[in-house]
């Protein structure tokens, strides 16, 4: 199995250090995190009873990076959650907090893996009471 020790890209040399000894390879992280919606769906109706949104996000390289994870509501942001286990992204709803009113909105959803790399989605939904 691979482990992502880190590292810095300089001068056209990609530098990291470990602390143990043993058998490495360098291979640079150039690939953004692959997301797929689950909930909402896009252009669907959602109901204010619904109390997850989630999005499938898989990296092969650096893995995602859990303090990058954003879902943003009509322009607001609020930060979500990573499930490694599950390759899974999410922000449990608050409705009080998000204050999402009847109608149609639009989602974005951020993340990035520790490389830097970045990958997002952007859909409307409908909310119905």
């Amino acid at each position: 199995a691979w482990g992502y020790l880190g590292g810095e890209g300089r001068e056209g040399r990609l530098e990291t250090s470990a602390a143990l000894g043993g058998r490495y390879a360098v291979m640079e992280d150039i690939a953004a995190p692959r997301l797929r919606l689950q909930t909402p769906r896009p252009g669907r109706a959602v109901s204010l009873a619904e109390r997850e949104w989630s999005a499938e996000a898989r990296d092969g390289g650096s893995g995602v990076n859990v303090e990058s994870v954003r879902f943003i509501l009509d322009g607001r942001a609020f930060r979500g959650d990573y499930d490694p286990d599950e390759n899974k992204i999410f922000l449990d709803l608050e409705w009080e907090r998000l204050a999402p009113s009847e109608g149609e909105h639009a989602l974005r959803i951020e993340v990035s893996d520790f490389a830097g790399n970045a990958a997002a989605e952007e859909f409307s939904f409908t909310v119905e009471p």
